[in-house]
């Protein structure tokens, strides 16, 4: 498997993992027990690959969430077990740093990839502050890699009846013609091996957002013609995503049948282009996570059970297969329309839309109106900060586009003293003055985006010091990285404000 389908495989299953576990607590039935208030403790142990851990706390109900900075004081982590690395297999224990950009997910510092059918342990002291008590947390797990999982053969529907039968051993790329309305809810069946250790069986789906789609003609569509756009008909799949949760199957046996034998997917479902279906076998640990821990959240009668001593959450072994698929349909609502439609919905106030945008704006040549501040942005790179700004303005909206285009492109540059750009009136809106305005908004949204790097970029260090202030956060995380970026820069113009 390549890189980037490693990167989408951990980035869908941190996304299952975690969803979810830093919400709540949330309980509306008094014979319930307690809710857990502690920190969720969620991993995975994948075979020939590294492992991952994510360290997750509730927050109060009043608390601003603040993922983006580590919530703890030190955190120690570490995987035992026997691993593969270069070519050779040892028993050692792997130490986790934290992952660049993610602080509260721990990657492998070394090369160290996970064996089939071998038991990991898992070792993590936390110092934290726990209700404004600072404590030390100590949490430990077991996973076990599956072992002899496969994927044998799928049975592709023709028509109602009738399948071919392709052989996975090679692993063909399945390529198929969608079959439309009323045949779209034929399934694929997918046979399956897996040993006893497999207690259930995770599948994931990654598509191909750039140049692929939905198929049109399907049942549900047909279904809901009358109630709905054909322009902009509901979707399967998010358009700014490339990965998606495709499903859960527990092991269940009843005399012979055994859910785990196959797999289905429905021709429905499947999106046009290509795309790689992921099939996970998992042990007990991810069983646990997914029906006790998890399913508390949406029912809290449930008392959740988790494989973590000392917290909640879930660790896993996990052993993967795949199938490539490229479909092809006659008529087709593609990712890039269904962006466009799903960022104009939005008015482009979300962080994947915001990033969008200059695509977007570029390819309509600036005439929305929401591209005018971007077209100035453009317009003042190119050296004429009018060049691609729309005609018809009344004064005032020109006024507003340039305000606004200018402190776009300073705020994406850094507030350069030169260059080419004035941004001295910017640097003053966005970094010195002592109210709110539009130019600390479009700052703190972009700081957001970038995931509060303060590291790297110096402006959004002053940028979390004014929200902290002006949007009154309730943090203790928050108000800790502000504190320490003050005692750091002392002379920041947000530091002299009272806090």
């Amino acid at each position: 498997m390549n890189t980037s389908s490693e990167t989408a495989l951990a980035l869908a299953l941190g996304a299952a993992l975690l969803a979810g576990c830093s919400q709540g607590p949330w309980e509306y039935y008094p014979e319930e027990s307690e809710a857990y208030r502690g920190v969720y403790v969620t991993g995975t142990v994948i075979a020939d690959r590294a492992p991952q851990v994510c360290l997750n706390r509730t927050y109060a109900l009043d608390e601003d969430e603040s993922d983006d900075f580590a919530f703890y004081d030190s955190a120690s982590v570490r995987v035992s077990g026997l691993f593969a690395a270069g070519g050779a297999r040892a028993e050692k224990s792997v130490e986790l740093k934290p992952a660049k950009g993610r602080p509260n997910c721990f990657e492998a510092a070394e090369e160290a990839l996970g064996v089939p059918g071998e038991a990991y342990g898992l070792s993590a002291v936390v110092r934290w502050d726990s209700a404004g008590r600072t404590v030390t947390s100590r949490y430990s797990a077991t996973a076990r890699i599956p072992e002899g999982f496969s994927l044998k053969e799928i049975l592709a529907p023709v028509r109602d009846g009738e399948w071919d039968r392709v052989d996975l051993s090679s692993r063909p790329t399945v390529a198929r013609k969608f079959l439309d309305y009323p045949d779209d809810m034929l399934p694929y069946k997918v046979v399956t091996r897996y040993g006893a250790s497999a207690k259930g069986i995770y599948e994931i789906m990654r598509y191909d957002n750039a140049d692929g789609g939905e198929p049109l003609n399907t049942t549900m569509m047909n279904m809901i013609a009358k109630f709905t756009s054909k322009k902009r008909p509901p979707r399967i799949y998010a358009a700014e995503d490339e990965t998606a949760r495709f499903g859960y199957n527990t092991k269940i046996t009843i005399g012979n049948y055994n859910s785990l034998d196959t797999l289905t997917i429905v021709n429905m479902t499947l999106p046009v282009g290509k795309s790689v279906y992921y099939a996970l076998a998992v042990d007990e640990g991810f069983e646990l996570l997914e029906n006790s821990v998890k399913a508390s959240f949406e029912d809290p009668r449930i008392v959740p059970r988790s494989n973590v001593v000392g917290g909640s959450g879930g660790f896993s072994g996990m052993l993967a297969d795949s199938i490539r698929f490229e479909i092809s349909s006659d008529s087709v609502y593609s990712f890039a329309r269904a962006r466009v439609y799903l960022c104009e919905d939005e008015d482009f106030d979300t962080k994947f839309c915001r990033s969008f945008l200059p695509e977007y704006c570029a390819d309509s040549s600036y005439r929305p109106a929401v591209c005018d501040a971007e077209a100035v942005a453009a317009g003042l790179e190119a050296g004429d900060a009018e060049r691609f700004l729309r005609g018809g303005l009344t004064p005032e909206e020109r006024d507003a586009a340039l305000l606004r285009g200018t402190e776009k492109l300073c705020i994406r540059r850094g507030f350069p003293e030169d260059g080419g750009v004035d941004c001295s009136a910017a640097r003053r809106a966005c970094q010195e003055d002592e109210e709110e305005n539009g130019c600390k908004e479009a700052l703190w949204a972009y700081c957001a985006d970038a995931g509060w790097r303060l590291d790297s970029l110096e402006a959004c260090g002053t940028a979390l010091v004014s929200r902290l202030r002006l949007k009154l956060l309730n943090s203790t995380v928050i108000r800790r990285e502000a504190d320490a970026w003050c005692a750091a820069r002392p002379k920041d113009p947000q530091c002299a404000y009272p806090r």
